[in-house]
Order: structure tokens, then sequence, then C-alpha cells
């Protein structure tokens, strides 16, 4: 378990500081579907709030690597996505343009989507391929 946390420490705190901001965010946007302002009291009905849940863009992690030559790219290894509550949905993640080439060494930047419910999340992470 140490040796774990030891590799994966800057995703481990790059992960908590996104889940802080995001509650610290979606609690000042995402108020209680029981506390309807009298400004939107009219325009509110209590259920409309799962809406603003389903258009939130998806959180999307990408973590940086060194591979040598001959490794097989998982994508899924470098990259998450979350939706609002949390959930796994790396499943909708895409690689946009290039890909990660391990048959020979170079540098790849490769950016990563995420369609979720009609909206996108972009990041991009960048991959050194080493001839061993």
């Amino acid at each position: 378990m140490k040796k774990f946390f030891e590799e994966n420490i800057g995703v481990i705190i790059t992960i908590f500081v996104i889940s802080l901001t995001l509650s610290a965010f979606f609690i000042d946007i995402y108020p209680s579907i029981t506390e309807v302002s009298e400004i939107n009291a009219g325009n509110v009905e209590a259920g409309d709030n799962q809406a603003l849940h389903e258009t939130a863009k998806p959180v999307l992690v990408a973590k940086s690597a060194t591979l040598n030559v001959g490794d097989t790219f998982d994508m899924f290894k470098y990259v998450k996505a979350y939706d609002v509550n949390g959930r796994d949905i790396s499943s909708f993640i895409t690689i946009i343009g290039k890909r990660v080439d391990t048959t020979k060494a170079g540098t790849y930047t490769i950016t990563y989507k995420c369609l979720y419910n009609n909206v996108a999340a972009y990041t991009q992470a960048t991959y050194i391929v080493e001839d061993i």
C-alpha cells in the first residue's frame, strides 16, 4: 500500500484538490432542491436541480508518464473521468488526434476528450517513450 501511495501521490493529491474544489463549487451552484429563493420561485420547480447536474462538465484527470519502446500503452491507466456525483465515466473518454506510438522513441502530447450528457471536457498529458 505504501508503494502505491508513493508512486501515485501526484494523482492522489490532484484528485483530492479537484474534489475539494468541486465540492465548494457545487455547494454554491447547486443549492438544495428544497431551497427555492423568491427570485426563482416562479421559474424553478423542485425537480429542476437534477437538470443542472445532468449538464455539469465532467472532471477529466490525466497523468503524464515515461514508457519504454515496446511497452503497451493503455490510456485508462493514465486518465480517468468522473461525473458531478463522482461516478467513474472513463468509458466516455476518447483520444483526439495522434496516439502514443510505443514502437519508436519520442514525446507524445495526447489530448483526451470526455463527452458525457452532451457536455465535453478536455485535458492533455505528455508521454515520453524511451529507447532502452
